[in-house]
Order: C-alpha cells, then sequence, then structure tokens
C-alpha cells in the first residue's frame, strides 16, 4: 500500500480487526488494494440490509 493507506494499515493492531469496507463498485483499484490490506468484504456504496447483514455475519463467523 502507498500514502495514506500504507500509514492506516501499519498501525492496525496485529491481528487485524475484521474489515468491512463500502465504497463504489466501479474502482477496482480500490477493492484490489481494499483486499490487499485485509478488508474481508468491500461492499457498493449503497449495500442492502442483507448484504451488510450478510457481511458482518460472515466476519462474525471467521471470529468464533
Amino acid at each position: 500500500p502507498s500514502g495514506r493507506c500504507a500509514s492506516c494499515s501499519a498501525r492496525l493492531p496485529t491481528p487485524r480487526p475484521r474489515l468491512i469496507v463500502i465504497g463504489p463498485k466501479d474502482q477496482s483499484g480500490t477493492i484490489l488494494r481494499a483486499m490487499r490490506m485485509g478488508v474481508r468484504d468491500y461492499l457498493d456504496a449503497d449495500p442492502t440490509e442483507d448484504d451488510l447483514r450478510s457481511a458482518v455475519l460472515r466476519a462474525a463467523e471467521r471470529i468464533a
């Protein structure tokens, strides 16, 4: 990662928290960067309640 993202990822605790990011779906570079930084799910900028609930449940399953 570079720039502001690199400084943010360097400050994350180890093990890293389960991150869910919401952003524009048409920016593949942003999505790829987020995934490389450990984001578990990347949702469209306007997620449905079901999409958000599913992402949270997937993150919770990985913790258990």
